[in-house]
């Protein structure tokens, strides 16, 4: 697909980043204004947002690193550390973020579940831009198939063929 977006002769952009960085912007614009709507403190809505975004971070990364490649980052620690190479899963960062909210609102005693509620149509949109984010850059590229929307992934290994987006 388009790992990296070209700017001008010499700058690359990385697609993937590119997309999560204004999933974020968006989801701060959209925190923001919820919390207007709903009439909660909207400096507690983006202080929430922030321990999400720290919290995402720090699972992702460690989930990846001690389930998809531990060995690697046994051989090599200091690996971990370059993020910016990519290596984050969802899951670790929905785990890391809800760990993280729980922590702040148990310190601040607040409502998890009220927090919760508040950000559950929020996350759905980040995970479908993300997802976005994994197509354009092309690290997901799913299952041979031969369905109308299936897309072709030329990478050096990959066996050749229509798939089905993941």
């Amino acid at each position: 697909m388009y790992p990296f977006f070209h700017i001008g002769e010499h700058m690359l952009v990385p697609s993937y980043m590119l997309v999560l960085s204004l999933t974020y912007c968006l989801g701060l614009v959209f925190t923001f204004w919820r919390a207007g709507e709903r009439d909660l403190d909207r400096h507690t809505a983006l202080d929430i947002a922030l321990a999400i975004m720290i919290g995402g971070f720090v699972g992702a990364r460690l989930f990846h690193v001690f389930y998809e490649n531990p060995e690697i980052y046994r051989e090599h620690p200091i690996e971990v550390f370059k993020f910016w190479l990519g290596g984050f899963v969802y899951y670790g960062g929905l785990l890391g973020a809800a760990y993280t909210v729980w922590l702040y609102t148990k310190v601040r005693g607040l409502s998890f579940w009220e927090w919760a509620d508040f950000y559950a149509p929020i996350l759905s949109i980040g995970y479908a831009l993300g997802r976005f984010g994994c197509l354009v850059n092309g690290c997901c590229y799913g299952r041979l198939c031969d369905l109308p929307w299936a897309i072709e992934f030329n990478y050096p290994g990959l066996p050749l063929g229509l798939r089905h987006p993941a």
